[in-house]
């Protein structure tokens, strides 16, 4: 019997599904394969369900080793040992469908493809199935590769669910680097995809995986970051193969790297490192070169400042013990290094002091200078002290640039009329000029009325509310007047007169001004 297609198993204590995997490989409608079996150093009954289906069946070759080997390369021993034109990875606690063989061979003869690709189906321990597969079949020629590359990429980060031809795979087969804890497949599937000349993706689903509940690991390999700056590489180097790259494929590169460290993230903070390397693994992962690139090409997306937010309440909760001067140090460089301009406004004895709190840093972490603010003010309110002082510089440094506040110099100011500098700062002036009415009509005794009435009147001003602005300049007439500041109050009321001389209030307080001046 001529063997067209060799397929390796490489099984380690998996005695509750090697018979399904093993059958499903026999019971394929295509017979002309051999089948590569090995049993990694099983200790539970894996080897003699091995042994049990060689006797049934002569194209199982069993290969045994004595212990458990995550070293064992099972593209190494398919080079070494395979017959077959076309080689297949399957995983031991996988299977496939009868047709997986037929389908994808009499494609790539078909199209003379070095890959035949199939869809798979993913079946979780609650019986929910999801999929991931084409819409409609796909031939690709090698120059086709950058344009589909988004398209076609997850298809293409696991070894299984495919056919390679074995002379492509002893061409473009690289040893994963010793130091890359994971992502293998994909770096193998990335070396396969430079060479190929041809590949074809079936639209039918012909693999099935079994997706095991995912659990959030306690141990961190300090490469893991390597691994994920590694395939991002790997990527671009397949994608420069084609000349340069356009925006939308880095774009696309960029958000798998995100994902990527989104998760390696999750892994470090959920770890058993101690506050102090976890911080510093941290600061590592935010600071890298790679990292930073991402943060500028998806600086104002909500994506990226949901991350970072998040990023800050991570810090923030594991950091409530902290310390030394170093994790300090290390704390305030990681916040720094998310990119959200922090350090503009909080300094590094900032955090160790306590001003500065979760809700603070999320907000400035997602460009949300007016909650920032607003939590400012909130502390500003409850502190005492110097703590006053140093919160209200940050507010000044960010009233700076905003022309109807930068000129306000009294904390107790804001601290009064909080809500409606918070509504000018976001730019909410009808809102603002809202809350300025209610003041007015609720209060005869405005507190530091001054400043209000000259914040009142610029936002007024602005807005061109004509019966709110002359309201308000008749207010700041009698504020003079009551000052016994006459200057002032005379150009108020000149001002006044131009505006609508034949208003009675006009008239009784140039009469009024008049009286006083003479008394």
């Amino acid at each position: 019997m001529v063997t067209k297609i060799s397929i390796a198993t490489r099984a380690y204590n998996v005695e509750k599904y090697i018979r399904q995997c093993v059958n499903s490989v026999l019971n394929q409608t295509f017979t002309e394969f051999e089948y590569i079996l090995m049993d990694n150093g099983s200790t539970d009954k894996t080897s003699e369900i091995i042994d049990e289906l060689a006797l049934i069946d002569s194209r199982i070759r069993v290969k045994r080793y004595k212990e458990n080997s995550t070293s064992l390369s099972s593209i190494e021993i398919l080079l070494d040992e395979a017959c077959g034109e076309y080689i297949v990875l399957l995983d031991s606690d996988d299977w496939i469908e009868p047709e997986f063989f037929a389908k994808l061979y009499q494609m790539a003869k078909d199209h003379n493809a070095d890959i035949a690709v199939g869809g798979t189906c993913f079946h979780k321990v609650n019986g929910e199935k999801t999929f991931r597969k084409i819409e409609k079949e796909m031939l690709l020629n090698s120059v086709d590769i950058p344009n589909y590359f988004p398209a076609i990429y997850n298809l293409f980060r696991p070894a299984w669910g495919k056919l390679f031809r074995k002379d492509l795979v002893k061409k473009a087969y690289v040893p994963t680097p010793s130091n890359i804890i994971y992502g293998g497949d994909t770096f193998f599937c990335m070396n396969m995809l430079e060479y190929a000349d041809k590949v074809v993706i079936s639209d039918k689903v012909l693999h099935n995986y079994r997706h095991h509940y995912a659990s959030v690991s306690n141990k961190y390999n300090l490469n893991r970051i390597l691994a994920d700056k590694f395939l991002f590489y790997r990527a671009e180097k397949l994608m420069l193969k084609f000349g340069k790259i356009d925006g939308r494929i880095y774009s696309f590169l960029f958000s798998v790297y995100f994902s990527a460290i989104v998760e390696t993230i999750n892994v470090l903070m959920n770890s058993f490192l101690s506050l102090s390397e976890k911080l510093a693994e941290l600061e590592i992962i935010l600071k890298d070169t790679l990292t930073q690139n991402l943060f500028s090409l998806f600086k104002q997306e909500k994506q990226m400042l949901d991350f970072k937010s998040s990023i800050v309440k991570v810090i923030m909760a594991i950091t409530g013990n902290i310390g030394t001067k170093e994790d300090l140090e290390i704390l305030y460089s990681s916040l720094v290094s998310l990119g959200t301009g922090i350090e503009e406004f909080i300094l590094e004895n900032d955090i160790k002091k306590g001003i500065v709190n979760a809700t603070m840093l999320c907000s400035c972490a997602k460009g949300d200078k007016r909650e920032f603010i607003k939590e400012l003010i909130r502390i500003m309110r409850n502190s005492k002290g110097s703590d006053v002082k140093d919160t209200w510089k940050v507010i000044k440094k960010l009233f700076k640039d905003n022309e109807l506040l930068s000129w306000i110099d009294k904390a107790e100011f804001v601290c009064n009329y909080a809500e409606i500098i918070l509504d000018i700062f976001g730019g909410e002036y009808t809102r603002a000029m809202n809350d300025i009415e209610r003041v007015l009509v609720g209060n005869s005794d405005i507190v530091l009325e001054e400043d209000f009435l000259f914040l009142s009147l610029n936002i007024s001003a602005m807005e061109k509310n004509v019966p709110l602005f002359i309201y308000l300049k008749k207010r700041q007439a009698v504020f003079w007047l009551n000052a016994k500041r006459y200057n002032q109050a005379d150009e108020i009321i000149k001002d006044l007169e131009e505006m609508c001389p034949l208003d009675e209030d006009v008239i009784n307080l140039k009469k009024y001004y008049a009286r006083e001046v003479a008394w």
